[in-house]
């Protein structure tokens, strides 16, 4: 299943703290189903992310989000080589779930007036 937290973010002692405040289902379907590439599933999601805009954390802003399992990144490509129109996500947030390491990475405020499909992203190899 995938789901879309909204939560805050919160320094303390200097550690970023997340406060989770509410869940929504997007998608239903088998944990460990991740079709195609990481470069192709970013793209996807890239595009995805015009139809999500009310989910966004400020709506005078565009949020942009994806996953990705770190057992599907190819030679080359990398969760640090991420970029979209040449931006570094704003936070990579790593996490485990049955016991496979994922990828959470935002951009609070992605700098583009591309609609999602003609975004230019790379994870460090060609398309």
């Amino acid at each position: 299943m995938s789901y879309f937290c909204e939560f805050k973010i919160k320094e303390i002692d200097g550690k970023r703290r997340y406060t989770f405040l509410t869940l929504q289902l997007l998608i239903r379907e088998k944990e460990d189903l991740y079709i195609g590439t990481c470069t192709e599933n970013t793209g996807n999601q890239l595009k995805m992310s015009d139809f999500m805009r009310n989910l966004s954390i400020n709506p005078n802003q565009r949020f942009v989000w994806g996953c990705m399992p770190k057992d599907k990144l190819k030679k080359g490509e990398a969760i640090e080589k991420l970029r979209v129109e040449g931006q570094k996500p704003d936070g990579v947030i790593e996490y485990k779930s049955f016991d496979k390491t994922w990828y959470f990475w935002y951009y609070e405020d992605l700098e583009s007036d591309k609609p999602g499909s003609q975004l230019e992203y790379t994870l460090g190899r060609k398309k």
